[in-house]
């Protein structure tokens, strides 16, 4: 607790200010079905729930050639300490939680710099279009997934 209460004022020196807490609110228009198609083979699907209490439940998964190659249960809340966070439990393995770095309407990056890949996880919507990037702290190594809106 004590390093933890060293780090904040640090970054207040350095910034002027503390980092960003973010709200579920803010967040809520990722809710939705979101779908990406590559080919005539590969897909991948996510799904938001509106927030409520907040929090948000997401799941996604991925395939080609009609079986599904990969899945992942999501959701956005709050930590022990409030700062907005996303956790992300890819193929049932352990929850990797990401904390909520800054964004803007329309916009949230979430950023992990202790794991491996990835560190950061950015979504951005316009529209009925949602981009979905998964790199490196540096935004080097990226992955992107551009999704649209799917009426269910």
């Amino acid at each position: 607790m004590i390093r933890r209460l060293a780090i904040l004022p640090a970054a207040f020196l350095l910034t002027g200010s503390l980092p960003p807490r973010g709200a579920v609110e803010d967040v809520a228009w990722l809710a939705g079905s979101w779908r990406t198609t590559s080919g005539a083979e590969r897909w991948a699907e996510e799904f938001w729930t509106p927030q409520r209490g907040k929090v948000m439940l997401g799941s996604g998964f991925s395939g080609g050639a009609g079986v599904a190659t990969s899945f992942e249960q999501m959701r956005i809340h709050h930590d022990r300490n409030g700062y907005l966070t996303f956790t992300a439990q890819p193929n049932g393995g352990q929850p990797v939680s990401f904390r909520y770095s800054g964004g803007g309407p329309g916009e949230a990056m979430f950023d992990n710099v202790e794991h491996d890949y990835p560190q950061r996880i950015r979504y951005r919507r316009t529209g009925d279009q949602l981009e979905a990037t998964t790199s490196l702290v540096d935004e080097s190594k990226a992955q992107r997934w551009i999704y649209k809106r799917v009426a269910r």
